[in-house]
């Protein structure tokens, strides 16, 4: 048992080497290699001209590239300080290597022949998930038999709880807003008269929520409910909601074609999201994060008391996920407004295909979808653009990823980027809330 522990101990103290040493080592070598870049990046990358016009002019002359400092700092802190022989270290190499090679091709022929769109879509699919293809096969084999190929849905309790507390006072302000025709009461003192009545309401039917929890002895939802029942019934009434906290698929031999599709799609949906400065790598540092917490939980050999699935030596992710943090985070410091140096396909390809494939590794892929909803948000407006274009000829948004319709809308750049980082922020929180 002692041994159990000291093992989990040292975990987390190499988790926490690897993301100094990424750390230091970036903001080390940061500058010289933005240097070197400039120095072979004469003009910077190519904007996109049907992009945002004041793209033209703030980004102009500014390198690409620079998911190479990410990539070479985590990977040297994970060769340092996780161990390699476990399926999963050497897997998530084999995906930053592969992918990192992809959009290293890609932005070195948009430099080189000074096109925004170099390497053909086909081509980038076919290289994707080709190495999606070989890892996810490699990771189910080394994942124990009864979860191989499984699809783990989240705590359901937990998240009719949050639609609850969160989805009552919403649809009581949308209601609100559709009765006066479009917009809120403009008086003050009206608007703070509905609000003074309505969110003591909510108070009450939280603290109502909670005693009832907290008398059936759990933090249950529905166990709550049917500590209600029974105070309208009488005690053991016999009627009773079942308990559903989670469930699970068994998707068979459509795993594998399904975790191509979460890894493929994950990278190709962090690389939508790399328009703004800072916008990427700050919404990676978080989901990076979470996700560092999920695989440690997930190793454990009590997974079973964080009501999640215990898969052996998955906890030696937390060394990687802590990695690609600190390397994150050293670049952000270039990355930041106005950048030094842009990720590049180079980065966002592999950062966002390391990601899909960590999710894939501790069986968290539709957790994945929750806590990335940024870039679920960045995906789905591209796609709503292109369908709405084609059918109708018009465009849905005023252009697209969605980052970008905001700026159009008149928000600055940092605003956008800040409040997307805080959505980021609040969706690990929910994730959070229906991972446990």
């Amino acid at each position: 048992m002692f041994a159990i522990l000291y093992s989990d101990f040292i975990v987390c103290w190499r988790a926490l080497a690897a993301f100094s040493l990424a750390l230091i080592l970036s903001l080390l070598f940061g500058g010289k290699l933005i240097d070197i870049l400039h120095k072979y990046q004469k003009t910077g990358q190519p904007i996109r001209e049907d992009g945002p016009k004041s793209h033209l002019e703030t980004k102009k002359g500014t390198p690409t590239m620079g998911g190479i400092l990410i990539l070479s700092t985590s990977i040297i802190s994970i060769l340092l300080f996780a161990n390699i022989s476990y399926h999963f270290v050497w897997v998530s190499l084999l995906i930053l290597l592969m992918y990192g090679l992809t959009g290293f091709v890609d932005d070195y022929w948009k430099v080189k022949r000074r096109n925004s769109n170099a390497m053909t879509a086909k081509m980038k699919l076919f290289l994707q998930f080709l190495t999606a293809t070989i890892a996810a096969s490699i990771i189910t084999a080394a994942t124990p038999r009864g979860v191989q190929t499984v699809l783990n849905f989240p705590n359901f309790e937990n998240i009719l709880l949050i639609v609850l507390l969160f989805g009552f006072p919403l649809i009581f302000e949308f209601c609100l807003l559709i009765n006066s025709g479009g917009s809120f009461p403009k008086n003050t003192e009206e608007r703070i008269s509905i609000h003074t009545l309505i969110w003591p309401l909510c108070l009450a039917l939280y603290v109502l929520i909670g005693a009832m929890m907290y008398k059936n002895g759990n933090f249950s939802f529905t166990g709550a409910i049917n500590t209600l029942i029974d105070l309208m019934s009488g005690e053991n009434s016999g009627y009773h909601l079942p308990t559903i906290k989670r469930f699970f698929i068994n998707l068979s031999w459509l795993y594998v074609p399904f975790a191509v599709i979460v890894i493929s799609g994950t990278s190709n949906a962090v690389n939508l999201s790399d328009g703004l400065d800072g916008l990427a790598s700050g919404l990676l540092i978080i989901a990076f994060t979470f996700f560092g917490i999920v695989a440690y939980l997930c190793g454990l050999h009590n997974a079973i008391d964080y009501n999640t699935l215990f898969i052996p030596r998955c906890s030696e992710i937390a060394v990687v996920c802590a990695s690609l943090v600190g390397a994150c985070l050293g670049f952000l410091y270039f990355n930041k407004p106005k950048a030094r140096v842009f990720m590049g396909d180079t980065g966002s390809l592999a950062l966002g295909a390391i990601l899909g494939t960590i999710a894939v590794m501790t069986k968290q892929e539709v957790l994945l979808a929750i806590v990335g909803c940024v870039f679920v948000a960045e995906t789905v407006s591209v796609m709503i653009q292109v369908i709405y274009f084609k059918t109708t000829g018009k465009r849905f948004f005023r252009m697209a990823p969605i980052h970008h319709h905001f700026e159009q809308l008149g928000w600055s750049e940092k605003k956008v980027v800040l409040s997307f980082w805080l959505t980021a922020l609040s969706a690990a929180l929910v994730g959070s809330l229906v991972f446990l």
